[in-house]
């Protein structure tokens, strides 16, 4: 099991929710985790997400990493999908800051 709530707990106001993806413990290019609840997004919103450094994590190693978030499969209404790329795989848990435009 998978944990995929953010470190800080779940969170979110207005057009922005704070959520956790998680590669696993094992290497991986990449993680997913799909959002609901979500009242503010609408079939055409811009959302744009921005992958949090951890506390105590180097930034040099999250500018190796190179985390890449995609933002897909919107639902009016109700959420969307957010996926974390990884060229050199990463291992653990990563908060997303998501904010609709």
């Amino acid at each position: 099991l998978i944990d995929d709530s953010p470190s800080s707990g779940p969170s979110g106001s207005g057009n922005s929710v704070l959520v956790g993806c998680n590669f696993g413990e094992s290497y991986a290019d990449k993680a997913q985790t799909v959002l609901t609840g979500q009242a503010w997004v609408t079939g055409s919103s811009n959302i744009v997400a921005t992958v949090l450094t951890p506390p105590g994590v180097d930034p040099d190693e999250m500018y190796l990493l190179d985390i890449k978030p995609v933002i897909s499969d919107l639902v009016a209404g109700d959420g969307f999908t957010v996926t974390l790329y990884s060229q050199p795989e990463a291992t653990g848990s990563y908060d997303v800051m998501c904010i609709g435009i």
